[in-house]
């Protein structure tokens, strides 16, 4: 996250680690915690809502050789550049 806020990069989050994130500020917010950098407001943006770039594919390979031959597909490759 901080990286991300420093850099100005996309976040890509899965979404447990989006509630993570969410359920971090709720507890800063109770507890008047100060930080020394800001955690994005995640509360009521949900995985599906318009703001998000949309759902990353998890192409999970299963070996080396399968990424290799991920890799070398036309598809994966436009989908890759596009990402």
């Amino acid at each position: 996250v901080l990286h991300a806020w420093q850099t100005g990069a996309t976040l890509v989050l899965a979404d447990c680690d989006r509630q993570v994130l969410v359920e971090l500020l709720n507890c800063v917010i109770a507890n008047g915690i100060a930080l020394p950098y800001g955690i994005p407001d995640l509360r009521k943006m949900k995985s599906s809502d318009s703001k998000t770039s949309g759902v990353i594919a998890n192409l999970e390979p299963g070996d080396y050789n399968d990424l290799n031959a991920m890799l070398e597909d036309s598809a994966i490759r436009t989908y890759q550049h596009r990402l």
